[in-house]
């Protein structure tokens, strides 16, 4: 056998990921029926400690949903292959502090480019979205753009200073 003479370029990041050294308190959850790591999940109407990935009536934004990597899954959910989705009956980590990378979903100015600093506002399941100015349907999260990008891209959003640390 030879020697490696190639390497792979991995990825700075996966959605869900904490940028940086510093540990966020999240909260634990479990999911009502479906959420996505990386994506905003929504608190449910019925129980608080239960989330979802559907905003749905009466539903306050729980946070992101971080990627942890330690959901138990049964041998059922791992014969379906790899998903960022987190399944009914789990429990997910809820992030509402720190900076994170999710994928940049949406501008609704078209026009405008991705800055620094820019709102970041989640829809109604869950994707992150800048440029939201009077549409209906969104809602304000605590984070902002940490770093440019375009939309599609994977790009940190952040809530503190401690972004690099």
């Amino acid at each position: 056998m030879g020697f490696q003479k190639s390497v792979t370029t991995l990825a700075k990041a996966y959605p869900g990921d904490v940028a940086g050294g510093l540990f966020y308190p999240t909260q634990g959850k479990i999911v009502r029926d479906l959420v996505t790591v990386g994506k905003f999940a929504w608190i449910d109407a019925v129980d608080s400690q239960f989330v979802s990935i559907n905003k749905g009536t009466n539903k306050l934004l729980a946070g992101l949903v971080y990627r942890d990597n330690t959901t138990v899954w049964n041998n059922a959910d791992y014969q379906q292959g790899y998903s960022m989705n987190v399944s009914a009956g789990y429990e997910c980590q809820i992030a509402t502090k720190g900076p994170y990378y999710v994928i940049l979903f949406a501008s609704l100015n078209a026009g405008a480019a991705v800055n620094i600093g820019d709102i970041v506002y989640s829809d109604a399941n869950g994707n992150a979205v800048i440029g939201v100015t009077t549409q209906q349907g969104y809602t304000k999260t605590n984070f902002v753009i940490g770093e440019t990008g375009i939309v599609g891209d994977l790009i940190l959003i952040t809530n503190t200073a401690n972004v690099n640390a």
